[in-house]
């Protein structure tokens, strides 16, 4: 920039800057306006990027999941990221009948609770899942604090959900009644948090975990000695809630009323020998020589990474309609500013007029709007900046919000 190039540049800034001073809610209107523009499209695109990330990672890494017939999303979604309970069962001869055909890796889930903090709160429950020690080894978690469940009663807690309890090792937590007007079944069950998870995977994080068999005192299917003083000692009450307490004292009375190869699971996650890659070969050898008679009609092995790769791909393509309004929201938007600029320059036609008979030259008072401008553009492009900033920092947070 050349000396009276300067000359015209340098008193034009210091008028723009107190021009947008002065008018200080309409230039922070449309800073805000244009920031948005923005910031939305771009917002949409990380989210949506970390959200595939996020979900493809995990499928990638769960070469089969095995469970009831029915729709192959829920069962994937539910039994690898716990989005929520669910209800449709497998049995235990199931997983003993899978694993006589040694194809890998057997884990067994059970996915049927939740989980909540022993002081009522507002906070929804968060899953509580019966699996075993394969499960930790699978998805490599190490116990942070603590050790990992082994006996009746006994839980984990992921990083988040034991942070949101607010509860550590030697702590409890209740799981949530599974059936309120069943009196059988309306119990929770006190749990003693024995230790809290590293930073895992999201999922992981946000989650419980105790043993299949304390999964199954939740169902009701086992059961301690009722009658006598000392039997009832189990049973404990909060004033708004019934639980029972599985203690060192009642830990053997527990048993199952009936066979355990007929109590339920949800899911398996099958882990082929060798390379998780077999995995399309082991859905195939399922496919055509059954793990048991039934296994045809009844159930189903999925491959995860093909389930999520569909979703993902319906998401992608619903994601082109936002592409296209952002676009036209953005001309809109263009438009809009041209129209504000236009009309607040036309009225401020006399102020120009002043300044030039004030002997300020028409270059000046021309790079004076050009500043003006910029400044404006500016301030939107660091303002959406920082919020892009602040969403990649907060990415977890938001999706957890959303529910992922």
């Amino acid at each position: 920039m050349n000396r009276a190039s300067r000359s015209h540049a340098l008193p034009a800034l210091r008028l723009a800057w107190k021009h947008l001073r002065h008018h200080r809610a309409q230039s922070i209107i449309l800073v805000v306006c244009i920031a948005l523009s923005l910031f939305l499209p771009v917002a949409v695109r990380l989210l949506t990027f970390y959200y595939d990330q996020v979900l493809t990672e995990r499928a990638d890494a769960t070469p089969l999941v095995i469970g009831a017939a029915g729709n192959r999303f829920d069962l994937v979604l539910k039994s690898i990221y716990f989005s929520s309970p669910y209800d449709r069962n497998i049995r235990k001869s199931d997983e003993e009948a899978l694993r006589k055909k040694d194809f890998g890796r057997i884990i067994p889930l059970h996915l049927r609770h939740q989980a909540q903090a022993m002081q009522a709160s507002e906070d929804a429950p968060t899953a509580l899942i019966g699996t075993s020690p394969a499960y930790y080894a699978f998805r490599n978690l190490k116990p942070a604090s603590g050790r990992l469940p082994t006996l009746l009663g006994e839980a984990v807690l992921g990083s988040a959900a034991a942070v949101r309890f607010g509860v550590g090792v030697g702590d409890s937590i209740l799981s949530t009644p599974k059936a309120i007007y069943d009196l059988e079944k309306s119990f929770q069950l006190k749990l003693q948090v024995v230790g809290i998870l590293q930073e895992g995977q999201l999922a992981d994080n946000r989650s419980v975990f105790t043993t299949v068999k304390t999964a199954w005192v939740m169902d009701g299917y086992y059961h301690g000695h009722e009658g006598g003083s000392d039997a009832d000692a189990h049973v404990r009450s909060t004033g708004k809630a019934v639980y029972q307490e599985i203690t060192d004292a009642n830990r053997d009375q527990f048993h199952a009323h009936a066979g355990t190869d007929q109590l339920p699971l949800t899911a398996m996650i099958l882990v082929p020998h060798g390379d998780s890659a077999d995995a399309r070969n082991v859905n195939l050898i399922l496919a055509t020589t059954h793990v048991n008679v039934d296994l045809a009609d009844t159930h189903q092995a999925i491959a995860p990474s093909e389930v999520i790769s569909e979703l993902m791909h319906r998401i992608f393509a619903i994601r082109k309609f936002f592409d296209a309004h952002a676009i036209l929201v953005g001309l809109a938007t263009c438009l809009f500013l041209f129209l504000v600029f236009s009309l607040s320059f036309r009225i401020r036609k006399r102020e120009f007029e002043t300044l030039y008979k004030m002997g300020i030259s028409k270059k000046t008072i021309r790079a004076l709007l050009g500043w003006e401008v910029s400044l404006i553009l500016i301030a939107a492009i660091v303002l959406a900046s920082g919020c892009l900033g602040v969403l990649m920092l907060f990415q977890p947070f938001f999706l957890r919000w959303i529910g992922v």
